[in-house]
């Protein structure tokens, strides 16, 4: 025939497009079906409906870090960041500090190092002035502020701010000093400790002055700058630490954690013979001079 018959659409979709097209422009379009998609990738955070579709959309992920590392078959993008990365497995430390010879794997372990040296601590404390070397340092500081402390000693219930500080902590209970000098045999609980022990041994004395951080007010003499900077407040007045619950403040966070005792409680400091709990380790060493001064009373 040499005339086609129309195209025939269903009603409804007849109805549908004149109704919506004579709608106001500001109403809400219709809902869309909302999709699960539990997989997730843990490089960019796209997720997926399919655990499949997750798996080869991580390929991609591998094919943007073709280095892989023989040892441990951890994947980088870039050759330079395999090299650095077989520093962890080979112990290589190629940059040297000119100053004190100390080794790094990275240059920015250098860079962070030298600052030792040179007193450089570009990063500054908002709430006090307190300057450090890195910014995780000044994260750290500013935890004592918040009175942010997650790490919790399971013995004593004493609260820190870093991990490394309750571990280091534990070896008080446990008594455990695992860090031994090769030419004594003497045991430590801290490297540090550890370390200035050595200069027995060694004769190294790396610092020119033992108190090189003097008060330009009274003249006394500090090892350390943050010790100065703490000595300081107590000609300038300053006390940064207040108590949320009663206002009072503070020279050191030390002494504000122990003051919030007084609202809460606490007593962290347990006497091993009779159970009696106190709020200061002060506390806990009268108790047992106390009980001392019992025991040889007895043996008399």
């Amino acid at each position: 025939s040499p005339f086609s018959l129309p195209t025939m659409v269903p009603s409804s979709s007849v109805i549908n497009s004149s109704v919506t097209s004579n709608l106001p422009t500001n109403n809400p379009p219709s809902k869309a079906v909302l999709i699960s998609k539990p997989f997730k990738c843990s490089e960019c955070g796209r997720s997926f409906a399919q655990l499949t579709e997750l798996e080869l959309h991580e390929m991609s992920h591998a094919a943007e870090r073709p280095y892989r590392c023989e040892l441990c078959g951890k994947t980088f993008a870039q050759t330079s960041a395999l090299v650095k990365h077989q520093r962890v497995h080979t112990g290589e430390k190629p940059y040297k500090c000119p100053m004190c010879g100390k080794t790094f794997a990275l240059s920015s372990g250098l860079v962070l190092h030298k600052r030792i040296h040179t007193g450089e601590r570009p990063h500054t404390c908002p709430l006090c002035g307190k300057k450090f070397i890195s910014s995780s340092h000044l994260a750290l500081h500013l935890r004592s502020h918040t009175g942010e402390r997650k790490y919790k000693c399971s013995v004593c219930g004493k609260l820190f701010l870093q991990s490394s500080h309750l571990v280091r902590h534990k070896a008080i209970h446990t008594g455990e000093k695992p860090f031994k000098c090769e030419d004594c045999g003497k045991n430590f609980g801290r490297a540090s400790h550890l370390k200035t022990h050595r200069r027995v041994h060694t004769g190294e004395r790396p610092f020119k002055c033992e108190k090189p951080y003097r008060c330009l007010l009274c003249g006394k003499g500090f090892t350390i700058s943050s010790t100065l900077a703490k000595h300081r407040r107590i000609h300038t007045g300053e006390k940064p630490y207040q108590c949320l619950s009663c206002g009072k403040s503070f020279i050191q966070s030390s002494q504000l954690i122990t003051h919030q005792r007084t609202h809460t409680g606490e007593k962290p400091y347990q006497c091993p013979e009779c159970g009696k709990g106190f709020s200061r380790m002060g506390g806990l060493r009268r108790e047992k001079v106390s009980w001392e001064r019992r025991a040889s009373i007895s043996e008399r």
